[in-house]
């Protein structure tokens, strides 16, 4: 039975008499009787066909509510009595007003969602942005997210810079890093954690790479030969973050295309001539680190539950630390001095 999506909302008109029904970024026109007609679809009732064409052509309707996959340990209890699967419900909720507003959407969104448990998403680099991208993508049903072997060797212990991201106190100090990955992994997970699943096989492929920080060129080349999919989140430049781009090998834009329209744009290339403290640059403020954040996993779950060479890839985002809500989006191609496009 076809019924509104979630969130779906209705106004009066300032301007008629009339009302408007959808969202703040897509509405239709609705009239009196027809707005009459959309309370009895609330109420399970069914409206005229030519209401529901009007609904159905403008993207507000799903056909059916889907079902999420769950392990065995779900399934195998009733649902009233499963305190688990309670908790797992409340928390798909916020999840799925997202999802089921991705165009084409029917199922209330269940299908895209129930999908991020497949991905293989790997966050290699050590800052607060990585720390933060590895919970968010957790809590967002990524559960195949793991941090890069290489990073946690390189850093093993948890750091004083860490205090206050993703939970981590004065008391964690010091503490294993890969000790602190596990306890994230089972406590925040969306979905249920398999005990017989090796999370952290080093030997599996990542469906997309996430990289924060500098990126050593012999392992930006063999990406590239590779075919591998990665997000690049750079370190800050001042009071400026860089989110992007997102590289998919041989079909979009690549990290030396971006430094070329970037030239062009400028009048500046190449890397600061200034010597500075590495150390000192890796980090960003707090407030800084958690939106960077936020737009990177915005970016990987668009990667896999849009198309990805429309939404997400040929871009970069640039966020200043004074003023974050108003960062610009730039848009890059590939550029006829790069040779990406031979790999």
């Amino acid at each position: 039975m076809k019924r509104f999506k979630r969130g779906t909302t209705i106004f009066r008109s300032t301007h008629s008499e009339n009302y408007r029904c959808g969202t703040p970024r897509q509405q239709i026109t609705v009239s009196p009787i027809q707005y009459s007609e959309l309370l009895t679809l609330t109420l399970g009732g069914t409206p005229a066909e030519s209401t529901m064409a009007l609904l159905d052509s403008a993207g507000l309707l799903d056909d059916h509510m889907g079902k999420i996959e769950l392990t065995e340990r779900y399934s195998a209890r009733a649902e009233n009595t499963d305190a688990a699967f309670s908790q797992l419900r409340a928390r798909l909720t916020p999840e799925l007003s997202q999802t089921t507003w991705i165009p084409g959407v029917r199922d209330g969104g269940v299908a895209i969602l129930t999908a991020r448990q497949n991905f293989l998403v790997e966050i290699s680099g050590h800052n607060r942005v990585a720390t933060l991208l590895y919970s968010l993508l957790l809590a967002s049903g990524f559960t195949h997210t793991r941090l890069a072997i290489e990073s946690k060797n390189s850093h093993p212990r948890i750091s004083d810079n860490e205090i206050g991201v993703a939970g981590i106190a004065p008391s964690d100090i010091g503490s294993l890093r890969s000790k602190r990955e596990s306890h994230l992994r089972h406590e925040i997970s969306l979905f249920h954690i398999d005990k017989g699943v090796n999370y952290n096989d080093e030997l599996s492929t990542p469906d997309l790479l996430v990289h924060c920080g500098d990126i050593d060129p012999h392992r930006y080349a063999q990406w590239m030969a590779d075919g591998q999919n990665f997000l690049h989140v750079p370190l800050p430049v001042a009071d400026t973050a860089q989110i992007g781009p997102l590289v998919i090998p041989g079909k979009s834009p690549c990290i030396r295309c971006a430094e070329l329209t970037q030239a062009e744009c400028t009048g500046t290339q190449g890397k600061d001539l200034l010597p500075k403290n590495a150390a000192e640059l890796a980090e960003y403020p707090i407030i800084a680190a958690h939106y960077v954040a936020a737009i990177a996993a915005s970016l990987v779950t668009q990667f896999f539950d849009n198309n990805p060479e429309r939404e997400v890839a040929g871009k970069v985002i640039l966020c200043n630390y004074q003023s974050p809500a108003t960062s610009r989006e730039v848009a890059i191609s590939r550029h006829p001095l790069c040779g990406c496009a031979f790999h």
